[in-house]
């Protein structure tokens, strides 16, 4: 699409500096890196979405009504634009040149419910619910695990992405299934990310030196 000022309007999906990272049926996954004072094209987000700052940055963005927005983040900040919600978002985002690297902020898109999804939202000390992070299509849990503490035998009655938010992370994963196991085990550093297809039954144990915390975003 061309606007009357001739600038090029493209899908996310579509914007070179949205790297893409997992496509299926569920979900699209991408991580935004712009370099200190680059500009992605305006781009339309039509999708709920959630989304993680892996490193600290800050950006401007400017809508296609001309709305200007600048966003100082830290790593490991999470936030959720609900685009199918309420409406889609045209803008662009300039990376500001204070950054001392590439923006890395993390999407993903729900794109459609699957089969199995829970009723009512997870009750398990390890995983906090964030009522502020979560919209009609998913929620979401701050879950974190201390150096030797295990979450005992618990069940997923959900579908779920995973997503890291400490480097050095080392779990081990029983009584999931081995490839469910290796995608808990394989988090090791942070926007290291997996989606788990539930329902599944599993105990997770923190192997390593440092609390281990992660983002589950549940499908609903």
């Amino acid at each position: 699409t061309i606007m009357g000022s001739g600038e090029v309007v493209v899908e996310v999906e579509e914007e070179p500096f949205h790297v893409p990272l997992l496509r299926n049926d569920y979900l699209y996954a991408y991580e935004a890196r712009i370099p200190p004072g680059e500009e992605t094209l305006f781009h339309t987000h039509r999708r709920d979405t959630f989304y993680c700052a892996v490193v600290a940055a800050s950006a401007r963005s400017v809508s296609i009504t001309q709305d200007v927005f600048v966003d100082n983040k830290s790593a490991g900040d999470c936030f959720v634009r609900p685009h199918a919600s309420t409406a889609p978002l045209t803008h662009r985002v300039r990376a500001l040149e204070t950054n001392s690297q590439p923006t890395r902020f993390f999407g993903v898109e729900v794109h459609r419910r699957p089969e199995h999804c829970a009723a009512k939202p997870l009750d398990h000390s390890a995983y906090e619910l964030r009522q502020d992070l979560s919209c009609p299509s998913f929620r979401v849990y701050f879950f974190s695990l201390q150096p030797g503490q295990t979450t005992q035998h618990h069940r997923w009655n959900f579908s779920a992405l995973l997503l890291a938010l400490r480097d050095e992370t080392e779990l081990q994963v029983a009584k999931g299934g081995s490839e469910f196991c290796r995608s808990w085990e394989r988090l090791q550093t942070a926007g290291a990310f997996a989606w788990i297809e539930g329902p599944s039954e599993h105990d997770v144990t923190n192997k390593g030196v440092k609390t281990a915390e992660m983002v589950v975003v549940e499908w609903i």
